[in-house]
């Protein structure tokens, strides 16, 4: 599921702020990240109390991107937002719903992919790829 979410986005930030003032553990291993044009791939190992934020350029040389998220974590709050090379903002939703889904229509290029997680126990995997026909 997609979505424009502008406030929701705001209140991360927000909560992304408080939660770096609370006792957090970072991941003993930080996330693993495989980006190869038109493929990206993103593990994050499991974790107790996590936050952070991930910002990746990815080359895509089709105009969608077909999204797998899973396994995703047990609790936390975390977003995935990917835009286009116009910088449209062409998929938004949540990490803690498992499923493939498909961006919308965007500019081929350089795509950027945004990750913000808040307090994250578990694991977290998902797999950006150009969209076929």
């Amino acid at each position: 599921m997609h979505f424009r979410f502008a406030p929701r986005l705001a209140a991360l930030v927000v909560l992304l702020a408080a939660a770096g003032a609370c006792d957090s553990t970072g991941p003993e291993t930080l996330e693993n990240v495989r980006n190869q044009t038109d493929d990206f791939r993103f593990d994050l190992p499991r974790q107790g109390d996590f936050s952070g934020m991930f910002r990746y350029t990815w080359s895509n040389t089709g105009n969608a991107a077909t999204i797998d998220l899973g396994p995703v974590p047990e609790s936390g709050i975390g977003t995935l937002t990917i835009q286009d090379n116009a910088n449209a903002i062409v998929f938004s939703g949540s990490i803690l719903e498992a499923g493939t889904f498909t961006s919308e229509a965007g500019a081929a290029g350089d795509w950027t992919v945004n990750v913000i997680l808040v307090r994250i126990v578990g694991e977290l995997t998902f797999r950006v790829r150009k969209a076929t026909p």
